[in-house]
């Protein structure tokens, strides 16, 4: 069965209250630590608990603390904990047996801790369809002809770009088909073996290296998987116009900015993948795709992506490739996060070929707010074609592939949004996404109203809905979308 998967290895934990909340039903309030700081478990028998030495748990400072406790004291041996913006996450092993109550007294005692949660790991298990040279069928699907035509129409002036941060297995930064949509730091100077912006990352010019804590955000390693994320880049920007390869959807006027949370491992802790959505929203990404997830639900995780959020990006996620509802009883962190955060979105996937639901696919009319084409024929393992490390094509399927369909279309709507003078608020987009997706009655019981991305609805929404401004609203541009703000070139 060639299939793509990402798992997050089961922990106990929780993202809610301890009442016996459903976790999907209390997301769309601050991400809380339990009762404190603290959040071990919502199972009852571990409530109070011997914690084993070797035992690894995520824990968030504030970077900017005079009183340092016990605890933070213990991590900045360590860890450097200068030059991080905002919070961060980092690793605490323990390297002694302890009581659950002990470490929750650590925690509630020192300034400088946020909260404490279990880390969890995500592997990769993947398997690609053949590797063959043939057509992207998923635009036809998506009707993206009728719809290019409109989304860089020459009438609605210069196209500021959008930045898509890729949180994954890495990006190939050297690929053909890449290099030339590169998101680059333009106030970091490259190997230079400096912080020149203050972030808190040296040399970070492309992105980052969360899990390996250097400046090349490149797959690493010879594991099996670590392909995953440049296929998952290519899908949403890979260059348009190039002569070359593939096309993203979103492949012209658009910036890669990847950030690797495996790096030469099979496992990416939850840890780096929060610093991974914090860097992406503090340093002016327009989108955060995470073609990751697992059973478990993280309150650390769901801080970072309501972070993300209030900084203005929106968040498209996964549903899972397991054949599952998902809903209390089978909990996707990030994916099912979705729901309850207004302008993150979970994505399911279609085959293009015919609309239908993925054989793979998770599925939910609550969780699962959009489908995408995440194959063009799932029953016979054909996957949607896209970049792959060292110059490579290849296909995959899966929902990690039906994620970065809509994150660049996501990216296309914010572009035309800006154009038109409008804030392209993470509410705005996944309104706009939403409301414009065609409806298939055969999957009303599978995705929130059957809908279905369309690329050409999506654009006749967003110029019948905001007129052409005289002047832009507060908020419309930021920083990094005037860094390279040109005419861009017509499909």
């Amino acid at each position: 069965m060639q299939r793509l998967l990402l798992v997050l290895a089961a922990c106990t934990l929780a993202a809610c209250s301890r009442n016996g909340d459903d976790p999907g039903m209390c997301q769309s309030g601050q991400a809380t630590f339990g009762n404190g700081k603290v959040l071990l478990s919502e199972r009852p028998e571990f409530v109070s608990s011997i914690l084993s030495a070797g035992s690894v748990f995520t824990v968030v400072l504030k970077n900017k603390c005079e009183n340092p406790g016990e605890l933070a004291k213990l991590i900045s041996r360590e860890e450097n904990l200068s030059g991080k913006r905002g919070q961060h996450s980092y690793e605490f092993r323990l390297t002694e047996a302890m009581t659950s109550e002990t470490l929750e007294e650590m925690a509630e005692t020192d300034d400088c801790v946020v909260g404490v949660a279990k880390t969890s790991v995500a592997t990769i298990s993947a398997l690609p369809s053949d590797p063959m040279v043939g057509s992207q069928d998923h635009f036809g699907n998506l009707r993206a002809s009728s719809a290019y035509p409109i989304f860089y129409s020459s009438k609605y002036g210069t196209r500021p770009v959008t930045t898509i941060a890729i949180i994954d297995t890495g990006v190939d930064v050297k690929h053909a088909d890449l290099k030339a949509n590169l998101w680059v730091n333009i106030d970091e100077i490259p190997a230079n073996g400096k912080d020149d912006d203050r972030n808190g990352y040296v040399d970070d010019v492309n992105g980052y290296n969360m899990a390996s804590k250097h400046a090349n955000p490149s797959p690493e390693g010879e594991w099996r998987g670590n392909f995953h994320g440049t296929h998952v880049a290519g899908l949403a920007a890979a260059r348009a116009g190039n002569k070359t390869g593939v096309s993203g959807v979103m492949g012209s006027g658009s910036r890669i900015m990847a950030l690797n949370v495996f790096g030469a491992a099979a496992g990416a802790y939850s840890y780096n993948t929060e610093n991974a959505i914090r860097y992406a929203a503090d340093n002016g990404a327009d989108i955060i795709n995470l073609s990751i997830g697992g059973t478990t639900a993280s309150a650390s995780y769901q801080a970072a992506l309501q972070y993300a959020v209030s900084k203005g990006v929106t968040v498209l996620a996964a549903a899972g490739n397991e054949t599952r509802e998902l809903g209390p009883d089978y909990f996707i962190t990030p994916a099912s996060y979705g729901s309850g955060i207004p302008g993150m979105m979970t994505i399911g996937s279609v085959d293009a070929q015919d609309t239908k639901l993925s054989y793979f696919s998770n599925f939910s009319a609550k969780y699962v707010e959009l489908a995408a084409p995440g194959a063009e024929d799932s029953d016979n393992f054909v996957g949607l074609l896209s970049t792959l490390p060292d110059n490579q094509y290849g296909r995959l399927q899966g929902t990690s592939m039906a994620t970065p369909v809509a994150t660049g279309a996501a990216g296309l709507a914010i572009q035309l949004l800006r154009a038109l003078g409008y804030a392209p608020t993470p509410s705005r987009i996944e309104e706009a996404l939403t409301s414009s997706a065609r409806t298939s009655v055969d999957l009303t019981s599978k995705i929130n109203g059957g809908r279905v991305l369309d690329l050409k609805n999506l654009a006749d929404f967003i110029v019948k809905k905001y007129p052409k401004r005289a002047a832009p609203e507060p908020g419309t541009f930021n920083k990094l979308a005037m860094n390279g703000g040109v005419p861009l070139p017509c499909y």
